[in-house]
This record gives structure tokens, C-alpha cells and sequence, in this order.
């Protein structure tokens, strides 16, 4: 088995990330790179995703960091990478509910 990489969030949390993000101590791109291959080691064993969508994430990764480096801050979570989960639905063609994706902007909504 390939060795797992340590969660980048493992020592402090979303804070520690969030301080280090705005410091420029860390990227956006380089936590979504270490959880997809976090993703390619395990997925294999769990089976937990039906799609991980990495181009995507990467790209979406790249462009928070450009914003956060173009002094836009869109939020709290800028950056954190995310898992969308799908809960009792029927499984659909093409099967792009469980993807990966970086967190632009979340507002809180009444539902």
C-alpha cells in the first residue's frame, strides 16, 4: 500500500488552515492536491466517491488562490476543500454529485 499523506488539516484545523492560507503560508491548490491523492490512496479500499471531479478542483483551487493574491477575500472557508455528498437518492448518469471542490464563497440560507 502506498503511504498516506498526512490531512493537511490534521494539526490545528480549518483555523490553522485559514491563518496559514492568508499568511501565504499554504495554497488552496496544494491542500486539494494532497486530499486528491489522499483520495486516489483510499478511495480504492472505501469506495466512497463516485466522481471526483480533479481538474475541476485544481483549477478552482488555483483561482482562489489568485484572488486571495489579488487581495479578494471571499470569506471564512476561501480555499477549503470540500466532499459533496449525496444522501438516499438513486444514483444518476453521469455521476457528478460526489466531486471535489473548493469552497468560493458559502452563505447561510434558510431552507
Amino acid at each position: 500500500m502506498t503511504a498516506l499523506l498526512q490531512d493537511p488539516f490534521e494539526a490545528g484545523g480549518l483555523k490553522a488552515f485559514a491563518e496559514r492560507y492568508r499568511r501565504c503560508k499554504t495554497t488552496s491548490e496544494e491542500v486539494t492536491r494532497s486530499y486528491l491523492e489522499r483520495i486516489r490512496i483510499l478511495d480504492p479500499r472505501l469506495q466512497v466517491f463516485e466522481h471526483v471531479a480533479e481538474e475541476q478542483a485544481i483549477n478552482t483551487a488555483r483561482a482562489m488562490d489568485a484572488l486571495l493574491a489579488n487581495g479578494v477575500d471571499r470569506g471564512p472557508l476561501t480555499g477549503v476543500p470540500v466532499a459533496l455528498k449525496r444522501s438516499g437518492r438513486p444514483r444518476v448518469e453521469p455521476p457528478a454529485v460526489q466531486i471535489l471542490v473548493v469552497v468560493a464563497s458559502i452563505q447561510m440560507r434558510t431552507l
